[in-house]
């Protein structure tokens, strides 16, 4: 799911950048983004426009709602810590160009966003940008447009799934090299008609680069995944992974998007390289959310990963793990913090790491740490109060691909049913409050909405042998669950399902 959720989303937001100073600790500074939706009509049109802007410390894409207000005006704010491609959404995306200081003031065609015979990504015409990087932001939205259309596409993704699937790891490699020499020709051909400028083609050929090694690293546990094993990993010679040996290859000042999936991608293949620990990550890969895990694991996975990288990449793969592990296992926390506190050497990036740390702590309170089998849950209370009632629950989340492309499918289901003796109930999961109520209102997501906390979140995981998301269960009127698997609203026999039971 986390390799098809990146691919989607690079299709839509392509780039982003990150530039340091290479001999000293990264810096960042505010941005504002300030703007009016033109033709503005609030009773139809969504209240809310969203950004992605680069995030070190996000462990899934950081999508950041704003509020527009009555005459359609919207303010944010932020930091960043270097000039950066970021994304918006308001029904459609666009791109833009931003730099630490800057004040940029967007003007966008409210009714284009909401014309379905218009594309999902904005035209030039129907978004104006005032600020000093205007020039590079319709170099960069005429490409967004132009990308969709030829390399960066859903074909290729699929591709890339079904060369995982059918090839060897040479064939694979193979291919991804093709691709990517392919795609730095397409870059350099639109450059030149475009009369762009250098640091179009920096920020490009980097993502590019970065997206090509996150796609050569993920191999080694897609192609087993995608042959219907999910907890096997697959041990490829030391020569497969050349490729690691070209990063120096690049600018290491530019941290773009295609770089910090790298980076994701960089610990689980660290994770797997350990020797020492290898066996305890396969098992734990059985059973990730019931996994007994060590404070000698973690401390060993942390000093690896401390061994094996240097700079600020190493600083990246530090905060990374920490906070992945640290979201999954909780009761480690104070052993994750002191092992990774003292290694991290870049200043921005250890009191960013220790901020996200004491957030994600405050989040997680004592009595959600310790779930007990025989805990009640919100689920339990609505299939308690629905009784009578067909059920269909769907476990899933803003930031998830997969889930929110089965969301059309499922208002299809509901209009073919049309029946009040169904329930549609949406759990969403691992999700800040704010971007949970932005994903309901941005598709209209009708049913019984509820945020999972931390305590039902691990006990229905448990409860249900949930693996991944989405996830649908399938309960009878008569309240038992007759399903723990049931048929994503994409397919024809959840309707069939359903139907029986009415």
């Amino acid at each position: 799911m986390k390799h098809n959720l990146q691919l989607s989303i690079y299709l839509f937001f392509l780039v982003s950048l990150f530039a340091c100073e290479s001999n000293s600790d990264l810096k960042s500074d505010k941005i504002i983004i300030v703007g009016q939706i033109e033709n503005y009509n609030s009773k139809e049109q969504m209240k809310f426009i969203e950004f992605i802007v680069p995030d070190l410390f996000a462990l899934n894409t950081p999508f950041e709602p704003v509020d527009i207000d009555s005459l359609g005006y919207f303010h944010y704010e932020t930091e960043i810590v270097s000039p950066a491609m970021c994304s918006g959404i308001y029904n459609k995306w666009f791109s833009f160009v931003v730099s630490p200081g800057d004040s940029l003031f967007l003007s966008i065609d409210g009714q284009a966003c909401f014309d379905k015979t218009k594309r999902y990504v904005l035209n030039k015409n129907e978004i104006q940008i005032s600020g000093r990087m205007a020039d590079d932001y319709e170099k960069v939205i005429e490409f967004s447009r132009w990308a969709s259309d030829s390399i960066y596409n859903r074909k290729h993704s699929r591709l890339v799934n079904d060369q995982a699937k059918l090839k060897s790891a040479s064939e694979f490699k193979s291919f991804i090299e093709k691709w990517e020499e392919k795609a730095f020709k397409a870059i350099d051909r639109f450059g030149s008609e475009n009369n762009a400028n250098s640091l179009f083609y920096s920020i490009l050929r980097s993502e590019l680069k970065y997206k090509c090694f996150e796609d050569l690293l993920s191999y080694s546990y897609l192609q087993p995944f995608m042959n219907g094993d999910r907890i096997n990993v697959l041990d490829l010679p030391e020569s497969y992974y050349s490729f690691l040996e070209r990063e120096d290859d690049f600018n290491t000042n530019y941290f773009t998007r295609g770089r910090l999936d790298y980076i994701h991608g960089l610990v689980s293949y660290l994770n797997h390289k350990n020797i020492l620990e290898r066996q305890n990550y396969l098992e734990m890969r059985k059973d990730w959310k019931n996994a007994e895990v060590k404070p000698s694991y973690i401390k060993n996975q942390i000093s690896y990963i401390a061994q094996e990288t240097v700079g600020i990449t190493r600083d990246l793969c530090l905060q990374y793990f920490a906070l992945d592990y640290f979201n999954s296992f909780p009761e480690l926390g104070d052993c994750i913090y002191k092992e990774v506190v003292n290694l991290i050497q870049d200043d921005y990036i250890l009191k960013g790491f220790k901020s996200h740390f004491n957030e994600s702590k405050a989040e997680l309170s004592l009595e959600n740490i310790n779930v007990k089998t025989n805990e009640f849950t919100v689920l339990d209370s609505v299939v308690q109060s629905n009784k009578g009632k067909v059920i269909y629950v769907d476990f899933w989340a803003p930031w998830c691909g997969p889930c929110m492309g089965e969301m059309p499918y499922a208002k299809m289901l509901k209009k073919n049913l049309n029946s009040d003796e169904v329930v549609f109930v949406y759990l969403a999961c691992k999700s800040k409050v704010k971007n949970w109520k932005a994903a309901i209102s941005r598709h209209k997501i009708e049913g019984v909405n509820l945020l999972l906390n931390s305590s039902d979140y691990k006990l229905l995981i448990k409860r249900y042998k949930i693996e991944s998301i989405p996830h649908f269960l399938l309960f009878g009127k008569d309240g038992k669950l007759l399903k723990a698997n049931a048929s994503r609203p994409s397919s024809d026999q959840i309707l069939t399902d359903i139907k029986e039971l009415l």
